[in-house]
């Protein structure tokens, strides 16, 4: 997962130096919302109430039951992703009208061209998770993983020898890539030897257990990606510039986060269901509490170097091309204040693991739907008088109000009252490691124009990390976030 990323984020930074925060960029990432949004529904549909199925039938004696099961989600997602895709081509006009209500006629044909070729990104993209599903079920995980890679790299290296930087160049890369990952898939599935028919038997019986099982959980998947797409439209609504600004910083931050959440996150709710199970209550609230303390000294130290390195990481990946100093400014702006939901988010998503395991759908449904609301009412109050500024705020006041909404329904469930003060000390302590660090930066590097920008990136960069470190050992703070004890 990590290298595919890399490499997509190659292909941000080709697309930042041919086309830089261009109208063209603008349509690109609009036409891309619907199909992200409903690719995330489906997959976490699939996730939810397939992969726990189908596995139950996989262990069966009778092979015939899992075979048919798979055959027909297959038959099933062919059909609706199809249909979904031709729906967004026939009403690309008025996807674009709600996408972009504002936008002059230019950026509307634009916007139009884009959905009528990627709203078919839906299919080969929701067929190559579900495939993915698949192998990983049967244990292929480095196969599984590596399609991903060939995806990024087909996109990235079509755009470089695309004769002409158009639309089309971006939109028909993308779909290339996405088509290579799923032959790959469709390839490796059949090394494999997995059969498909529709010969077994409890066909109709799976499906609808399937649906039982993940409608409660669809109202948080819709209304947690279509979080992101809500931001993009009151982006729209700031002019020629402003979705791209936001996809070239929700990228950054998204890769931050991925590496703050998402390793944790895959291993922590099986982990937690465990300890549920066999009824470990006082461990899992010791568990939580580390995880908490870890996780706002770690997101501290990720917006403390945002602040301090942001501009110059941007200029050192993204500074090229039609990607001038202005669109660095204003992109390290949104970064920064992008990042200051990291924690709130982390910690939401540790607590929505619990929660989970708990098999709570109805908390889940609730914070994703607040986390939306809280969303659209803060991009609609602020978007007038505050501009790009306050459509970049807005994740971090919802997620810090699905936080309190968990943190909430956590107390009440393990009668945890020190989250709090264990909060407010891991502060004072990034205070004392953190303080240095930055004076350090402040006042010794970030003016040194002697040397370029790459060595002063990493300089700058080594320098802050190698002070944190110290100082956090000599206060032994792995003691405190293990512990919670004063270090």
């Amino acid at each position: 997962m990590l290298i595919s990323q890399l490499v997509a984020f190659f292909r941000t930074a080709i697309i930042a130096s041919l086309f830089g925060a261009s109208s063209i960029v603008d349509a690109y990432n609009l036409g891309l919302s619907i199909p992200i949004l409903l690719s995330g529904v489906i997959g976490g549909w699939l996730q939810a109430g397939f992969v726990g199925r189908y596995m139950e039938r996989n262990r069966e004696p009778n092979s015939s039951n899992a075979a048919t099961f798979r055959t027909a989600m297959g038959l099933v997602l062919i059909a609706i992703t199809f249909t979904l895709s031709l729906g967004m081509v026939l009403t690309s006009h008025s996807i674009s009208q709600f996408l972009a209500p504002t936008a002059h006629e230019q950026a509307h044909i634009q916007t139009v061209a884009a959905i009528k070729i990627i709203g078919w990104s839906l299919v080969p993209t929701v067929l190559s998770d579900y495939i993915t599903l698949l192998l990983a079920c049967h244990g292929k995980f480095i196969a599984a993983s590596a399609a991903p890679v060939v995806n990024a790299i087909v996109a990235a290296a079509g755009l470089l020898i695309w004769p002409t930087h158009t639309l089309d160049s971006l939109l028909w890369t993308l779909v290339a890539g996405l088509t290579v990952q799923l032959v790959i898939l469709i390839i490796t599935l059949t090394r494999i030897g997995l059969p498909f028919s529709l010969s077994g038997s409890h066909l109709k019986a799976d499906i609808v257990a399937t649906l039982k099982v993940a409608f409660p959980l669809l109202p948080a998947v819709v209304f947690s990606n279509g979080t992101q797409t809500t931001i993009q439209v009151f982006c729209s609504r700031l002019g020629e510039g402003a979705v791209a600004i936001y996809g070239y910083a929700s990228k950054l931050h998204g890769a931050l986060t991925q590496i703050i959440v998402v390793g944790i996150s895959t291993v922590l709710l099986p982990h937690l269901a465990g300890m549920l199970a066999e009824g470990r209550r006082e461990e899992i609230r010791l568990l939580m509490g580390q995880i908490s303390r870890a996780s706002l000294l770690v997101s501290l130290f990720v917006v403390i170097g945002v602040m301090l390195l942001g501009e110059n990481t941007i200029s050192v990946l993204l500074g090229r091309g039609r990607f001038d100093q202005r669109l660095t400014l204003e992109v390290s702006h949104s970064w920064l204040l992008l990042s200051l939901s990291i924690f709130p988010f982390a910690l939401s998503t540790f607590f929505a693991k619990l929660f989970q395991a708990m098999q709570r759908p109805i908390l889940l449904s609730t914070s994703s739907f607040l986390s939306f609301i809280i969303t659209s009412f803060t991009c609609w109050i602020g978007l007038e008088q505050y501009g790009l500024s306050a459509v970049m705020l807005a994740p971090f006041s919802a997620q810090t109000a699905v936080l309190c909404f968990f943190t909430w329904k956590y107390r009440e469930q393990f009668d945890e009252k020190r989250l709090l003060r264990d909060w407010i000390k891991t502060i004072g302590f990034a205070v004392l490691i953190f303080s240095p660090a930055i004076a350090v930066d402040t006042l010794g590097l970030k003016d040194f124009s002697p040397i370029n920008a790459k060595t002063l990136f990493f300089s700058r960069a080594l320098i802050f990390v190698a002070i944190s470190l110290f100082i956090a050992k000599l206060f032994n703070i792995t003691r405190w976030i293990r512990e919670g004890n004063t270090p």
